[in-house]
């Protein structure tokens, strides 16, 4: 239920995210009703303030972008860039998630296998400790009889 508080609290979240000051008139009350009436919140407001910032420092959109009649007062503009910024936002923690798998594969010829998510703990040994353990004799062995 939407109540003048609950409007007043997010009218603060907006000028407290945008560094604006504005009042809180009739008009602006109205508009903020019509926003929540289509179902938005303030994590949706925090995440497209937070995303326009960006852009904006970025150069890649205009400040007037934070403008509360460009905003908040064109719900369907808002719906539609929540929508764009949601799915950058998924595709982003795919990539980062894939790019975590990805540096812990390794592929040996024809097979991937998983690195330990833990480095070995093991400390470097020589060459002349290498060269002296009975694995690689073995496996010298194997490779004489082959």
């Amino acid at each position: 239920m939407t109540t003048p508080d609950h409007i007043q609290r997010l009218h603060g979240l907006y000028c407290s995210l945008t560094g604006f000051t504005l009042r809180l008139d009739m008009l602006r009350e109205s508009t903020w009703f019509e926003w929540l009436r289509r179902g938005f919140t303030a994590d949706d407001l925090q995440t497209m303030i937070r995303h326009l910032r960006r852009e904006i420092r970025d150069g890649r959109r205009n400040p007037g972008a934070l403008k509360f009649s460009n905003l908040i007062g064109q719900p369907d503009s808002f719906e539609e860039d929540l929508a764009a910024v949601r799915a950058i936002l998924r595709s982003t923690a795919k990539l980062k998630n894939s790019e975590s798998v990805l540096s812990r594969v390794v592929r040996v010829g024809n097979t991937e296998r998983r690195l330990p998510d833990q480095p070995p703990t093991d400390a470097a040994r020589s060459s002349a400790e290498v060269l002296a353990s009975p694995a690689f004799k073995d496996f010298i062995a194997l490779k004489k009889n082959l």
